[in-house]
């Protein structure tokens, strides 16, 4: 560990797939410095929605090669959030304000917090207060993850994860004065150690574009998938590419509009490649279609087709797929 970097106090919000894969992955090294007695190099916490019940809880944990691992969560105290150095909030797009509403008012002031969540548009929605007084970052991630059970999930694919600012007219001076001093060495060394356990993690100076084509990718096989009943793989069948290839054209326009430069016909392969790497998967949006659960559709092709408004242009495939969607739960 970097002499000038103290340990890393990290709080997971959300205790969904996403959220105990990191957990598990950053206690993973937490227990290994403890069992060594080195200097720590990270401390984690879990802040769920159920912590407060008055039950013991244990995470289980499945590997890539299959094996099992179990302890006893760490949930965050008002300690862990005085002290927070980073706040990976790992929550619904619908929840993200209001979880971290919830913890702001004890919030070390010069934490970070990382958005990692399906879809875009949640920023506009924090108080500004908030906005002005912390730097933001979005994480990326193709990693698989299925929760079998209340805290049990099992790592079901490797995959990428990228990470990067979030950069707003607001945050522009607030990021610039955090260069090479605490906020990106904190992020930089938290890269680090998830690459040891986690790989691969990368710095993406352009999340912003990153986080379009992981939308492109989410705008088409989340709500078709979960419209048709199907695995990712169908999506990919000859049936569906035409609609396919008219919601990339649609999200390329809108993108454009946007400042962001797309290639439709890259982007097109880029949709039909993850459908087939993805392709035994049941999306998140199927599975909460299935579940009855509410989906993150207003954030997906619902962002399209706000932005879309805002900018004069029609998006016709992506508010049939809104309005499909909203009609199945």
């Amino acid at each position: 560990m970097p002499n000038n970097i103290k340990p890393l106090n990290v709080v997971i919000i959300g205790q969904g797939a996403i959220g105990l894969l990191y957990y598990h992955s950053l206690r993973k090294i937490e227990l290994l410095s403890d069992e060594r007695k080195p200097l720590s190099t990270v401390s984690t916490s879990l802040l769920a929605t159920d912590q407060y019940e008055d039950k013991s809880r244990a995470y289980k944990f499945t590997d890539i090669k299959n094996q099992q691992t179990q302890g006893k969560v760490q949930f965050t105290q008002p300690k862990h959030l005085q002290n927070a150095d980073i706040v990976l909030c790992c929550v619904k797009s619908y929840h993200v304000s209001a979880a971290i509403e919830s913890v702001v008012d004890e919030l070390n002031p010069k934490a970070v917090i990382i958005l990692a969540h399906n879809g875009m548009g949640t920023l506009d929605q924090l108080n500004k207060r908030v906005i002005k007084q912390h730097v933001f970052a979005a994480m990326l991630t193709t990693h698989g993850s299925l929760k079998t059970d209340s805290y049990t999930i099992r790592h079901t694919g490797e995959g990428l994860t990228q990470l990067g600012l979030i950069l707003t007219k607001t945050q522009d001076k607030r990021a610039n004065a955090f260069s090479g001093q605490s906020a990106l060495q904190r992020l930089d060394f938290f890269i680090e150690l998830l690459n040891k356990v986690l790989p691969k993690v990368v710095w993406e100076e352009d999340i912003r574009t990153a986080q379009w084509h992981k939308l492109a990718i989410n705008c088409v096989i989340n709500p078709l998938s979960a419209m048709l009943n199907i695995k990712n793989g169908k999506i990919a069948d000859t049936v569906h590419l035409a609609k396919v290839n008219a919601l990339v054209l649609e999200i390329v326009a809108v993108a454009q509009k946007e400042s962001v430069h797309l290639n439709a016909k890259k982007l097109l392969d880029k949709v039909i490649a993850v459908a087939k790497a993805t392709a035994e998967n049941s999306s998140s949006m199927r599975c909460d279609v299935l579940a009855k659960r509410k989906t993150e559709i207003d954030y997906i092709n619902g962002y399209i087709c706000n932005l879309a408004e805002k900018h004069h242009l029609k998006a016709p495939e992506n508010k049939n797929l809104v309005e499909a969607i909203k009609s199945l739960n």
